[in-house]
């Protein structure tokens, strides 16, 4: 089952929009204006800004919190990740990443960590529960990609996944590049933290332009 989140769904009191056995999705509006989507289960509960970079705000299982303590009691809207580092993970930049140096201009972590998603939704499949987003980066004469968060829970499990699906189309000078990518941070398993990083391509393809 597929369910779309729309803006108006959240509100500051807060708005249950799926209940079952396993999990419960509320959907509110902080103070400072950004969305957020906790999902509780028996065993905790995790929260993630469905429309802002699709970050991983907080989590929490059996009783212990997996957030680091910061100065951010609460996600604020910000162009970079600087103004609102109090989360517990997020998107770096598609196009670039880290902390820039004296000769770059990037912002630091990139474009993508505070970036306003296209569109979120809840999937729910038996057991397992996924948060899902989209984001399409246009550029004339430039970077085309499409990239597609998620964050998914399985039913009695600490453990969940954080992962990214990225189609790009390139045109770097005279060639040009069509291809996909799947990102994925496997979670957190009761009071240790565990992480893997899986990269797979797919379909990669190159094609000379002539001109």
């Amino acid at each position: 089952m597929q369910l779309p989140l729309h803006r108006d769904q959240f509100t500051e009191t807060g708005r249950v929009v799926l209940a079952s056995d396993a999990f419960t999705a509320t959907a509110f509006r902080y103070p400072t204006g950004v969305e957020a989507l906790r999902i509780d289960t028996p065993r905790g509960h995790v929260e993630v800004l469905p429309f802002m970079g699709q970050m991983l705000w907080d989590a929490a299982f059996d009783g212990l919190r997996l957030t680091m303590k910061s100065q951010f009691d609460m996600p604020r809207p910000a162009p970079t990740i600087i103004g609102t580092y109090g989360c517990l993970a997020f998107h770096s930049g598609l196009l670039r990443n880290g902390v820039p140096s004296a000769a770059d201009s990037h912002p630091v972590h990139g474009e993508f960590p505070t970036a306003p998603m296209d569109e979120a939704g809840l999937e729910i499949d038996g057991d397992t529960l996924r948060v899902t987003g989209r984001r399409d980066h246009i550029e004339g004469f430039g970077p085309h990609n499409r990239a597609t968060p998620s964050v998914t829970l399985q039913a009695g499990q600490t453990l969940f996944d954080l992962g990214r699906r990225l189609r790009a189309q390139l045109s770097p000078g005279r060639v040009s590049e069509t291809g996909a990518l799947d990102l994925r941070e496997r979670g957190y398993r009761g009071g240790g933290l565990r992480a893997a990083l899986d990269l797979r391509t797919r379909g990669v393809s190159g094609r000379k332009v002539q001109g």
